[in-house]
């Protein structure tokens, strides 16, 4: 069993998917960076059983229907990876999912800021169905 750096992700749902991810392509080829999926992250950890994430991640999709986020800004940071972003507003289903996966891991040290590594687009809805493993956003 591996203990690794994790992070839960909401990803788009289509079309909204191909759009972003043709514009993180585009982006990623014009400053010869790597692309990467158009995602929300919703929580990041270390030190955690791969099999008590897997069980979690089905079990927050089973429980969370798509919803939508609403677009605030769209933003840059050059923290962690240089990364053009959407900041979204708060919203209930996102923060339920965040809490949930606190509770459930017991690990309150993710604090949840609602962005998406993506373009902006009003009232995208995202799907709860796939757990990514990775260091951040």
């Amino acid at each position: 069993m591996s203990h690794l750096p994790f992070a839960f992700w909401l990803v788009p749902a289509a079309p909204a998917y191909e759009t972003f991810a043709e514009i993180i392509r585009n982006l990623a080829r014009q400053y010869e960076a790597v692309p990467f999926e158009p995602h929300v992250t919703f929580f990041v950890g270390e030190n955690h059983p791969q099999e008590t994430l897997l069980q979690l991640g089905a079990e927050l999709a089973q429980t969370h229907p798509p919803f939508a986020l609403t677009g605030q800004v769209v933003n840059f940071s050059a923290s962690f990876f240089k990364t053009v972003f959407v900041a979204f507003f708060d919203d209930p289903i996102l923060t339920s999912l965040y809490r949930q996966t606190a509770v459930a891991l017991d690990d309150y040290n993710y604090k949840l800021e609602p962005s998406g590594s993506s373009a902006s687009r009003p009232n995208t809805s995202y799907q709860p169905s796939r757990l990514s493993k990775d260091r951040g956003n």
